[in-house]
This record gives structure tokens, C-alpha cells and sequence, in this order.
């Protein structure tokens, strides 16, 4: 909740202060409650399977358009299964990576959380003195005479001495709502990061490149065979690198929760156009040697 800024020409509001103290509180004791509570694991599990239904049935429909990898020797197998394990080991390297900036992030939302905290309960001890020297100075106002005293208990010094030390409250006050608006924009990124490890932890060989606001893109890298090297009379030790095909996988997400909106792949069309196109341009000049 935002409040009107107060005119500079008008004397601070104690009151106004202690009140968007307490707002204070309580937006950090939420933030505190949200951090303790955690994602349902319904909507885990529902993304989680979403996934797997989807790259389980892209993993078929490439296992079915190259059913011939069935035929390759034993060295050609082992050499394909290489490979895929430094695919495995590159993105297993990634996800530590990632892991490793989570905490540091955690660590650092923890150490700002409890910097607001104690500068929150400095500023409420603050606010408590200078309400007690108003009371204070209201009992002597009732109490003494002006003129027998001598002393001049509205003193202009003392009086820009309280307004100089109300300022300086208002102004911890917006240090600590900026603060604030810093640390929830942290703990979004951090359910953002930890949403996007349980994708990766879930299913293995998938790669989130990018996410942005609810939609998140995810990187698939398959190798297929080249149709020369699984015809040709060649040698086992003579064949030729497979080729790598990458597709993308572009997820939308519900707004504010784990549920799936939309799951779509892009630059597929390319790929499969391209490869019909070299398949089509191999078969024309295999038969034209054969003439």
C-alpha cells in the first residue's frame, strides 16, 4: 500500500509515521509466511508429468522416424550413447551451476531480510523515544509557568531539532520500502529459479535457456544418423559424426501458479523441411550413380 507523500511545508505526522511502520510489519511478517509455505505438490506433479508426456511422445516420434538406428553395429551404438553421456554430463554441470547461484541468492535474501528487520525495530524504538518526549513535554507545559521558569519551552531550536529528527525517521522509512520491493523482486526470481531446477531435475537431457514473465523455453538436442553412412559399405571406424538436431520447447505458464497453459515447439518446421530436403537430394544422387 502506498501512501501520499507528505508536503514538506506541512510539520511531520508522528502518527503517519508509527502507521507506515506498522504496515511494515506487517508486508514483512507476510513475506515471512509465504517463505515458510510451500508450492502445492499437486501442481508439481502436474507440470512434472506434462513434461514427461511431451518428451516422451517427441522421443517416440524421432525414434520412429529413425528406426533404422536399430541396424548400426555395436561400435556405432556405443559411440551415439557417448555421446548423449556428455550431453548428460554438460547439463548436469549446468544444473550445479544453477544450484550453486540459487543459494548464493538465498543467502543473500536471508541477510537483507534480517537487515530490514533490525533497522525496522531501530526505527520503532526511535519513534517510541520521541513519542515519550512529547508526553514528557506536554506534562511540563501543563505543569510549569512559562515566565517564573525563564525558559522558553517552544524554542524554535528545539522545535527544527524534533521536525530534523522526524525527517530522518521518514527517510529510513523509504530506505526500508525500497528494501522491501528489492527483496520481493528476489524472491520472485528465486521461485523462477527453483521452478526451472525441478524441470531439469525431472527430466533429464531437456535445457531451459530462457524464461520470460510466464512462459519458459527449453532446449532438446537428439542425433540422428546420416542416411550415407547407414547405406554406404563403409567401415565401422570410417563412419562419419552423426548429426545433431536441436528443437525448442516453448511453455506457457498460468499466471502466478505451476499450471499449464500452452506447450508448443518452434523452429521444428524448419528442421523437418530441411531434412527432407538433404534426404530428397541424397536419394536423387544415389540413383543417378547407380545409372
Amino acid at each position: 500500500m502506498e501512501e501520499d507523500p507528505i508536503p514538506s511545508s506541512e510539520p511531520l505526522d508522528l502518527n503517519t509515521i508509527q502507521r507506515q511502520v506498522r504496515e511494515l510489519e506487517e508486508i514483512i511478517e507476510s513475506c515471512r509466511q509465504d517463505d515458510a509455505s510451500e508450492l502445492s505438490p499437486s501442481d508439481s506433479d502436474d507440470l512434472i508429468r506434462n513434461c514427461g508426456l511431451l518428451l516422451q511422445s517427441r522421443v517416440e516420434q524421432i525414434v520412429s522416424e529413425c528406426s533404422d538406428v536399430g541396424l548400426l553395429e555395436d561400435q556405432e551404438f556405443e559411440a551415439y550413447v557417448g555421446r548423449f553421456e556428455q550431453e548428460l554430463n554438460s547439463v548436469e554441470a549446468e544444473s550445479t551451476k544453477v544450484s550453486n547461484g540459487i543459494e548464493d541468492l538465498i543467502r543473500t535474501h536471508g541477510e537483507d531480510f534480517n537487515r530490514l528487520g533490525t533497522d525496522l525495530a531501530q526505527l520503532k524504538c526511535s519513534l517510541d523515544f520521541v513519542e515519550e518526549k512529547d508526553l514528557e513535554k506536554a506534562k511540563l507545559g501543563a505543569d510549569v509557568d512559562y515566565h517564573k521558569c525563564g525558559k522558553d519551552l517552544l524554542d524554535p531550536m528545539n522545535v527544527n531539532a524534533d521536525k530534523f529528527e522526524l525527517l530522518e525517521l521518514e527517510n529510513q522509512i523509504e530506505k526500508n520500502n525500497i528494501i522491501l520491493k528489492s527483496l520481493q523482486d528476489l524472491e520472485c526470481t528465486l521461485k523462477w529459479l527453483d521452478n526451472t531446477e525441478q524441470i531439469e531435475d525431472a527430466v533429464t537431457g531437456l535445457k531451459v535457456i530462457a524464461f520470460e514473465g510466464n512462459c519458459v523455453r527449453l532446449s532438446l538436442r537428439t542425433y540422428i544418423p546420416k542416411l550415407e553412412d547407414l547405406f554406404s559399405p563403409k567401415k565401422v571406424g570410417d563412419a562419419t559424426e552423426p548429426s545433431e538436431v536441436n528443437h525448442e520447447l516453448l511453455i506457457e505458464l498460468l499466471e502466478g501458479t505451476m499450471g499449464l497453459r500452452n506447450v508448443e515447439e518452434i523452429f521444428i518446421a524448419v528442421v523437418c523441411n530441411k531434412s527432407a530436403r538433404q534426404n530428397s537430394s541424397m536419394h536423387h544422387e544415389a540413383t543417378s550413380g547407380k545409372k
